[in-house]
């Protein structure tokens, strides 16, 4: 990881093909953010269970479901996490 290489520095680094090997970054946190392991990605369908009666839900997609067991509605968002609403 090479943290803000100057401009110069940098051109050189592009030219010589250091890129390929070293991850660039401009500031300590977009350094800090690129250590940290990506976030996983959701496979649909998915199974989870109702957060307030524990039933299992099947999702198909992102989006709204209703507990069929409790009639709870939920929001599946797109990074795994499950909204009581």
């Amino acid at each position: 990881m090479l943290l803000a290489p100057s401009p110069v520095s940098y051109r050189h680094f592009q030219r010589i093909g250091v890129s390929q090997f070293f991850r660039i970054a401009p500031t300590l946190d977009d350094a800090i953010a690129l250590l940290r392991p990506p976030s996983p990605v959701l496979a649909f369908p998915a199974s989870f269970s109702c957060p307030i009666c524990g039933n299992p839900l099947l999702a198909r997609r992102t989006g709204a479901i209703r507990c069929r067991h409790c009639k709870s509605e939920l929001e599946i968002a797109s990074s795994e996490e499950l909204i009581v609403h």
